[in-house]
């Protein structure tokens, strides 16, 4: 049911007999999402989406869902693989056509979804990828490859040069006063 298009007629004969669905999403569910899960490891989407179609204070009909499980994404600061726990809640008042908003109000999110109807699972991997973090990223802390790796250099003495090279960088204008002067000397030798 998922993957099928479903029209705004049928959605609403969905919402008056207040429809339920209790699907696993997988990754035939989810290709766009697909390409941020990590690559070094199965397929995993290990989701559960409990939706309900049901029928909106304004007549509309409303999609209540709530999607639940993790997804393994790559951590963007060691490049590992990683348990990314997911727990969204999300409603929608699903609207026919762009007129029909004014009579939604603003406090309400509204899906417009004109003659080409909707698929329950595009909506829900649009909330998905829409609460994902830009950058994915392990907790601070023992799991995560690239604080060994600082764990590592710091008890090995490698860290002070890490840090004198940070101290060069930290200083983009150290050298600028001599850039000047050799250029300001270059140009009065030419004007001799």
């Amino acid at each position: 049911m998922l993957a099928d298009r479903i029209g705004f007629a049928q959605l609403r004969e969905l919402a008056a007999r207040k429809q339920r669905y209790n699907e696993e999403l997988g990754s035939e569910h989810l290709q766009r999402a697909a390409e941020l899960i990590c690559a070094t490891v199965e397929p995993n989407a290990g989701l559960a989406a409990d939706m309900k179609v049901m029928q909106g204070a304004y007549g509309f009909p409303e999609l209540a869902c709530n999607v639940s499980g993790s997804l393994k994404l790559e951590c963007q600061r060691c490049l590992e693989p990683f348990e990314w726990q997911l727990q969204l809640n999300f409603r929608l008042v699903v609207v026919e056509s762009e007129s029909d908003l004014e009579d939604v109000s603003s406090r309400f999110d509204a899906l417009v979804i004109g003659d080409h109807g909707l698929r329950l699972a595009e909506v829900i991997e649009d909330e998905i990828l829409a609460s994902l973090p830009l950058a994915p990223m392990h907790e601070l802390g023992p799991e995560c490859a690239a604080n060994n790796a600082d764990a590592q250099a710091a008890s090995s003495g490698l860290k002070n040069d890490t840090s004198t090279k940070q101290t060069d960088l930290q200083r983009p204008f150290a050298n600028l006063d001599q850039l000047v002067r050799g250029h300001e000397q270059a140009g009065s030798a030419g004007k001799k």
